[in-house]
């Protein structure tokens, strides 16, 4: 999927439209110009998957057509489009401010793991999919809002957007065990 994200592949496009519009305009040639564009796109991203191209943004923790495991940073936005991302939060610790976490997955899953000893208030978001929480409740189709046991009102904490359509998002709770 390298090349349809790619600033010469859609150049390239847009020049041979425009040539294009400018023969059917000044030559009078009845060429279906969405007609040959819209077939190319539809090639490319066949050859594309055909070939095993993946595309993942660089550095952003986004993945599109692809898997990844990412540690997230404060006020972050991720996206997972018919892919897998795995989201790891227990890094980030609320000190002064509220930190705020993004992830919209879209035909895809996603799971985002957190730390129950972490404030966290996690707003979920479905619209034909699945967010499940960590207390093994769920939200199907609507909003649904889950507060950490270390969550205190008014005090700094990370606010997580889990925002799914045609997929899945999972909220892991992975706390360190302490044994003595």
């Amino acid at each position: 999927m390298n090349i349809l994200f790619r600033e010469t592949f859609w150049g390239a496009l847009i020049v041979l439209a425009g040539v294009l519009l400018i023969v059917r305009n000044v030559f009078k040639i009845d060429l279906p110009v969405m007609g040959i564009i819209i077939p190319i796109i539809i090639i490319t991203v066949g050859i594309s998957l055909l070939t095993g191209a993946r595309y993942t943004p660089q550095n952003t923790g986004s993945t599109i057509f692809n898997e990844g495991t990412f540690e997230a940073s404060a006020d972050s936005k991720y996206s997972v489009v018919f892919g897998k991302g795995v989201y790891d939060l227990r890094n980030i610790k609320p000190v002064d401010k509220d930190i705020h976490v993004d992830v919209s997955t879209v035909f895809g899953g996603a799971e985002i793991i957190i730390d129950r000893n972490t404030p966290l208030i996690i707003d979920g978001s479905s619209v034909f999919g699945a967010v499940e929480f960590p207390n093994k409740e769920s939200v199907s189709f609507g909003d649904k809002t889950y507060t950490s046991a270390a969550y205190v009102a008014g005090s700094p904490a990370i606010h997580v957007h889990a925002k799914v359509v045609f997929g899945g998002v999972e909220i892991i709770d992975r706390t360190p065990s302490t044994t003595f």
